[in-house]
């Protein structure tokens, strides 16, 4: 028989997740108004997506959770120390023009994206990703990027870039509220022994 009667709702690395793919679908609009710059104007940003690099028009980011880890010690309020690192993963593509080949400009197209990411989530005014300075949030920060090298008989000229970010965080269950047991009776006897009085409970 189940013992919890409410709903279960999102984990805080659920809310974290979609807190950055939207930080990102943001600002990444809004650069690519202030610059007019292309790359920028035609990226999306997607969410555990499988297999954004099979679409034709690329640039994508894809915002994914990697793994987490909890601290040792769980607080009596029903908190524990969540550490979550996310891969941000950014896939484009071009083809060959009279100047430069593909494969250099997909590349360039991918190192701009990751820098943006990079700016953009490392901005000290998302330090607690625009939640209150006294939310669940503790701190932000990047930790490395690198890129995949270029498959050479890949015909669309993909590149793909990751960018791995730390989040930690308050992690929460739902508490337990203590409630009378009225179906069970116990009686309290005194007794008498040679070391002197001692209390015996009889359930």
């Amino acid at each position: 028989m189940p013992k919890i009667l409410t709903v279960v709702g999102p984990r805080v690395f659920e809310v974290i997740r979609n807190r950055i793919a939207e930080i990102l679908t943001d600002e990444i609009s809004n650069q690519a108004i202030l610059s007019s710059d292309t790359v920028f104007l035609n990226t999306k940003v997607l969410i555990e997506s499988g297999g954004p690099e099979d679409q034709q028009d690329l640039s994508v980011v894809n915002v994914s959770l990697m793994n987490g880890t909890f601290g040792e010690r769980k607080s009596y309020d029903g908190k524990v120390k969540g550490n979550y690192l996310f891969s941000i993963d950014v896939y484009t593509n071009d083809k060959n023009n009279k100047l430069q080949s593909g494969d250099y400009l997909a590349s360039v197209k991918c190192q701009k994206l990751i820098g943006l990411c990079f700016a953009i989530l490392d901005n000290p005014i998302y330090r607690t990703l625009g939640y209150s300075a006294k939310g669940f949030i503790e701190r932000v920060k990047s930790n490395d990027f690198n890129f995949r090298a270029q498959n050479k008989v890949d015909a669309n000229n993909t590149a793909m870039g990751r960018l791995v970010f730390e989040v930690q965080a308050d992690e929460t269950v739902d508490l337990l509220t203590a409630t009378v047991l009225t179906e069970f009776q116990t009686k309290l006897t005194l007794n008498t022994s040679g070391k002197g009085y001692y209390y015996e409970i009889v359930l």
